[in-house]
């Protein structure tokens, strides 16, 4: 097998659970591939340019971007964000806090790099 095949067949997006107790259940968590992050950068560079803080509905974004169900596929889609953002505020804060961290995202990552 060459390269190419090694690295197109590697199962590299790494996945964590999360408790989410309002919700009565634990999820799992993937991390994104590369279309989805650059998905995410665009929409952080469009706000940065129009001056505002955070795009709307961006935990639900987040959210549905990074639950998956037990054979690794997406539990939702980009349809289900303006529903998912009627969720617990509590609980979507928790699984974007998750998905940050997964994803090298959260502020303790930018840390953690400078220190490497």
């Amino acid at each position: 097998m060459g390269v190419r095949d090694l690295i197109l067949n590697a199962s590299d997006l790494r996945t964590c659970v999360v408790e989410v107790p309002e919700w009565g259940t634990s999820i799992t968590l993937r991390e994104w591939d590369g279309a989805t992050r650059d998905r995410f950068d665009a929409l952080a560079l469009e706000m940065r340019e129009r001056g505002a803080k955070m795009p709307p509905r961006l935990r639900a974004w987040i959210a549905a971007m990074s639950i998956v169900d037990e054979n690794g596929q997406l539990v939702f889609g980009e349809q289900d964000i303006e529903v998912l953002s009627r969720k617990s505020a509590r609980a979507l804060d928790r699984i974007v806090e998750a998905a940050l961290r997964l994803n090298g995202l959260a502020p303790e990552s930018a840390t953690e790099a400078k220190k490497d």
